[in-house]
């Protein structure tokens, strides 16, 4: 016995192109809109208001804080006009581009003046933001000097001698001027074409009368 296989019929195909033009502009349109990166350095810095000096004075000590200021003159410069830095070692892999691995942090405590008085930041922080570059030989320095703007994230800890602020980050900027990632508006615009282009065609299949879902023989 003979089998002779059935054509599906081109209103049917066109409907089906039409249909994953549409999908895939909804995923992308989704993903564009919605995806959200894991917490960064950018969203603490969106969530929390800079406070003032006194503002911080106030707050409970078991808080995340932000407050802004300048690194103080009254810092010790340790090296290549830094007061913080880390270090970082190039070594070549085995195609020959460097790689740079960190082998040392410099991250004493460190004064920030700010408007209504200073406040010391507590060491062991980390640094963030777009830090000047130093390389020198093998090794790769970025780190912060006296004068530079800051934003410091932390918890406030007041002890006998000095208020202080327990810091998990310095970040080089304002919290005004440090830049936030927007929407790419390229996806958005492909996105938003191809369900433009799917649901013009289904509009123009079923304005003539074509089902696009319809018999695979006749589409209608």
């Amino acid at each position: 016995m003979a089998f002779r296989s059935r054509s599906i019929h081109w209103s049917l195909r066109l409907g089906q192109t039409a249909f994953g033009l549409i999908v895939a502009g909804l995923a992308i349109l989704g993903t564009a809109l919605f995806s959200r990166p894991s917490p960064s350095t950018v969203d603490r810095i969106e969530q929390l208001t800079p406070l003032s000096r006194a503002e911080l004075l106030a707050a409970p000590a078991a808080s995340d804080v932000l407050i802004e200021g300048r690194i103080s003159d009254r810092n010790e410069v340790l090296g290549h006009g830094f007061v913080a830095y880390t270090r970082d070692h190039g070594v070549p892999d085995i195609r020959n581009d460097t790689v740079w691995r960190t082998d040392e942090y410099a991250t004493p405590a460190l004064v920030v003046a700010m408007a209504d008085g200073p406040i010391t930041v507590a060491g062991n922080y980390r640094l963030s933001g777009n830090l000047p570059v130093i390389v020198e030989g093998d090794y790769r320095y970025t780190g912060l000097a006296v004068g530079d703007q800051v934003m410091v994230i932390g918890r406030p800890a007041f002890g006998n001698i000095a208020e202080q602020i327990h810091s998990a980050s310095i970040i080089l900027g304002s919290h005004a001027s440090y830049p936030r990632p927007g929407i790419n508006p390229l996806p958005l615009i492909f996105a938003l074409g191809l369900i433009a282009v799917g649901g013009g065609i289904m509009a123009w299949l079923l304005r003539r009368g074509y089902r696009p879902f319809g018999n695979p023989q006749t589409g209608r």
